[in-house]
């Protein structure tokens, strides 16, 4: 699943460019891995915000918004199946439907049912996340035809 990867998106403060703003904040993607796991993450930076507010001049918070697991496909799971096969006939050819660490609502349903068979899997290009992101409409057509068949394979 690669490595932890950290990602300061954000970083806003003050109100004018010449006075010292009197409040910050920053906001910050965690990409996680099984192998160090959100809740030692969350610890480590309470810990580093708790060392520097006993320092004068500090008044710092740590806020989760969202604390999303890593999901990781089975590769021999009955969804796995059905949308490789979907694949082939949809698009032509099968996925590459790896193990991928992001945040995703994927993770809520694995929290709720370990057992649950998930994919990670939508149209889309190498625009992603990006402020000139978009997907093709033939992209977006061809995956609606993807999700039906993949839906009429796994319920058979």
């Amino acid at each position: 699943m690669g490595k932890t990867i950290y990602t300061p998106d954000i970083f806003e403060g003050g109100k004018q460019v010449n006075s010292i703003p009197d409040f910050a904040y920053q906001k910050v993607m965690v990409r996680t891995i099984p192998q160090l796991n959100n809740d030692q993450i969350i610890a480590d930076l309470q810990e580093l915000v708790d060392s520097f507010n006993q320092k004068d001049g500090y008044n710092l918070e740590l806020e989760v918004n969202f604390s999303g697991y890593p999901v990781k496909n089975d590769p021999d799971s009955e969804i796995v199946s059905a949308a490789q096969d979907a694949s082939v006939q949809e698009l032509g050819g099968k996925l590459d439907l790896k193990a991928l660490s992001m945040g995703t609502d994927a993770s809520k349903f694995k929290a709720r049912n370990e057992n649950v068979d998930v994919i990670i899997l939508g149209p889309g290009n190498d625009t992603a996340h990006q402020t000139d992101e978009y997907v093709d409409l033939e992209s977006f057509y061809s995956f609606i035809r993807l999700y039906k068949q993949i839906a009429i394979n796994y319920l058979k």
